[in-house]
């Protein structure tokens, strides 16, 4: 893959470094979630999501992938043989397919903490949450994200733990420890 994000070689270099620079620290991988524009790229275009992939298997076939549900980047990781993450994110909208709408548009973050822990539950409990235009949408994930820098994110955080608690779901890693050695 040529592409403005690089090949698999790349992705396999960048993997193996921070494999090592955690493994230096007694951490250990357990996953790899593209951020930011790669993501988006990943979420929609099979080809740089293969070689993402690739380039992830390459250096750890035990690594999973965080990804959206029904994205070619989860695709990708499957056919390479990865673990796949299923993601939603508590503060984001959707749109009526399920992408998230751009941050460019207005409404693209959820307005409000009660909106935001809302559709956390919803997607914790497997229920339609409400998408851009109010249509619903259903996303089947096993983790969620909020952006960490978003104002009164540990506000959030906080709150959408105690809900969390009151309705039963437990907080707890998606994946188990491992430990590998990265060469």
């Amino acid at each position: 893959m040529t592409c403005a994000y690089g090949s698999a070689a790349v992705v396999a270099a960048l993997v193996g470094a921070l494999g090592a620079a955690a493994a230096r620290q007694a951490l250990f991988l357990t996953h790899v979630k593209p951020h930011g524009a790669l993501y988006h790229r990943a979420w929609r275009d099979p080809e740089a999501a293969a070689a993402l992939c690739r380039g992830i298997a390459e250096v750890d076939a035990g690594l999973a992938v965080i990804g959206p549900p029904g994205s070619a980047l989860l695709a990708a990781a499957e056919a390479a043989g990865l673990a796949t993450l299923p993601e939603g994110y508590i503060d984001r909208r959707y749109a009526s397919d399920g992408r998230l709408v751009s941050r460019d548009r207005p409404g693209a973050l959820l307005a409000t903490l009660a909106e935001s822990v809302a559709q956390a539950l919803a997607l914790a409990c497997g229920e339609a949450v409400a998408a851009e235009g109010g249509a619903p949408v259903r996303l089947a994930v096993r983790t969620l994200c909020l952006h960490g820098d978003s104002p009164g994110a540990g506000v959030l955080v906080r709150e959408l733990r105690r809900a969390l608690a009151e309705a039963g779901i437990p907080v707890r890693p998606a994946l188990p420890p491992r430990r590998v050695e990265i060469s």
